[in-house]
């Protein structure tokens, strides 16, 4: 079931917007649960997992740039798609790395196919991001975007993997061949980061989102820099990563 979100606080464009989604559950066989908000504390404070959020900017209290912001810090993995009338708000927009940027007024076809990339990006994601790994002498599948950073230590690597760290007999070089097309960057020859988790980064240092710094070496920034854009300019085109 994909779990869409919409949150609008024009609400004609809302249930219109609801109206479309419905339609396309009968239109792509694909299994839809849809919940409104009309402004974005409301979506904020819902206790709800969400697939997908339809997210207008302009609304009263808090703006959807600086709510996209904020459900960033709490969901990696679900695909924000603002919807706005004003094309000044997009190189901001970016900056939450959104799914997609659908200008108003949309019409059926626009929301037709970013729901169509949605379910294309998200099965590629569930068969093709899984790698495995050995820790001690037995193997686990794990879900590679679900890897926040790696990290050397003395001998071990630390795989910082949702709410625990995982520690294998492996190498830096090899973990990140593996990982590299799934969006991973390497700011130095002792870490591997996911650019999901990255909050932002500056000469030179990488600061993630639970707090986390990590030093960028000064060999290997201007190399960093240049995947990190290239990795959100082929998300911004849907490619799998």
């Amino acid at each position: 079931m994909l779990k869409i979100a919409i949150c609008d606080d024009n609400i004609v464009l809302m249930k219109r917007l609801k109206k479309i989604c419905q339609e396309y559950e009968k239109h792509a066989f694909e299994r839809i649960s849809i919940e409104c908000f009309s402004n974005s504390l409301d979506f904020l404070h819902s206790k709800n997992k969400f697939d997908v959020i339809f997210m207008d900017i302009e609304m009263p209290q808090l703006d959807g740039i600086s709510a996209g912001k904020i459900f960033r810090e709490i969901d990696k993995e679900a695909f924000i798609i603002f919807v706005s009338g004003y094309e000044k708000y997009k190189p901001i927009a970016y900056g939450v790395h959104p799914f997609d940027y659908i200008d108003k007024p949309f019409n059926k076809d626009a929301i037709f196919t970013v729901l169509n990339d949605v379910i294309r990006y998200m099965s590629k994601i569930s068969y093709t991001s899984n790698i495995k790994i050995k820790i001690g002498s037995e193997s686990h599948i794990i879900s590679a975007i679900k890897i926040r950073h790696i990290e050397l230590n003395n001998r071990k690597i630390n795989i910082y993997y949702e709410n625990e760290v995982l520690s294998i007999y492996d190498t830096i070089s090899s973990l990140y061949t593996e990982l590299r097309d799934y969006g991973f960057l390497l700011p130095n020859s002792a870490y591997i980061i996911n650019y999901r988790f990255i909050k932002t980064f500056k000469r030179f240092t990488v600061y993630l989102v639970d707090g986390t710094e990590i030093p960028i070496s000064q060999k290997k920034y201007n190399e960093f820099e240049r995947k990190f854009h290239e990795i959100l300019r082929n998300k911004d085109k849907g490619r799998n990563l």
